[in-house]
């Protein structure tokens, strides 16, 4: 007689407790909204992730042969503080809603990826799907600036430019493709956006490690097959030190983004508690 092996499922709410000591701003907000799985979002940080090691091969520059960095961004954890205000403000932040930010995808003269953040809250529209509601602010980070003042905002005018140039200078290598083609608007990603509860998570369960959350090109992962996607992605992650696996986000990559496009304006596979 066989015996059946049935793995047990394990749920992980926000840290909301430890989060509104060491973010005392996140207190009677975040745990407002409506709860997340984090366990579902944990990549386990491993020197062979299919996402890292297919970048180069799915998303290059036109025109030239110098590759994209790794990283793209190392952010301060206290210049979050600042787009999730604007977010948490937003008249749409009641009832059933989830704060989060939108990374736009934007490249400068100097063919150097320049990420573009926008606010944003997404609220519940029927029973299967939430409706993207965008601040009218879009930042870029200053590293000049003080923490909790690297993120300025920056006009309409140049975020458009930025996003432009991104898609006039990228080549995606299509899935069914036989070579690299010219960027696909309303199919290529053009943003990727992350809830404050999987941020601010990672960065407290990562707090002895590093005071930084850096963003990491990568390829996309079909949510609901698991499969690599021939998409720009962007995976996040606190730490640099591999270590053994545990049970939360220390040393692991926080992913289950959400490109744009598709579903830039609707979502409906929120991995809800």
């Amino acid at each position: 007689m066989e015996t059946e092996l049935i793995k047990e499922i394990q749920t992980r709410e926000i840290p909301y407790e430890d989060l509104k000591v060491v973010f005392p701003f996140l207190e009677n907000k975040i745990n407002l909204e409506n709860k997340l799985e984090m366990e579902i979002a944990e990549v386990r940080m491993i020197d062979s992730l299919p996402q890292l090691s297919h970048f180069q091969n799915i998303v290059r520059l036109k025109d030239t042969t110098t590759p994209l960095n790794k990283d793209v961004l190392e952010i301060h954890r206290d210049a979050f503080k600042k787009l999730y205000l604007d977010s948490v403000a937003m008249p749409q932040a009641t009832g059933n809603y989830i704060t989060a930010v939108k990374i736009w995808l934007g490249l400068d003269v100097n063919n150097k990826l320049k990420p573009l953040f926008q606010p944003i809250c997404i609220q519940k529209n029927n029973e299967n799907d939430y409706l993207v509601h965008s601040n009218e602010r879009v930042y870029h980070y200053d590293n000049s600036k003080t923490n909790e003042e690297k993120f300025q905002p920056i006009a309409i005018t140049e975020v458009e430019g930025l996003k432009k140039r991104y898609r006039k200078g990228m080549e995606i290598f299509h899935l069914n493709e036989t070579v690299f083609r010219n960027f696909i608007r309303d199919l290529d990603t053009e943003a990727v956006i992350y809830p404050f509860q999987t941020i601010y998570t990672l960065i407290f369960d990562n707090l002895e490690a590093n005071d930084c959350v850096t963003l990491r090109n990568s390829i996309a992962t079909n949510r609901q097959s698991g499969n690599l996607d021939n998409k720009h992605s962007i995976l996040l992650y606190a730490t640099k030190a591999v270590d053994k696996e545990i049970r939360d986000f220390r040393n692991k990559y926080a992913n289950r983004s959400h490109l744009c496009p598709p579903g830039s304006i609707e979502i409906a596979d929120l991995d809800l508690f």
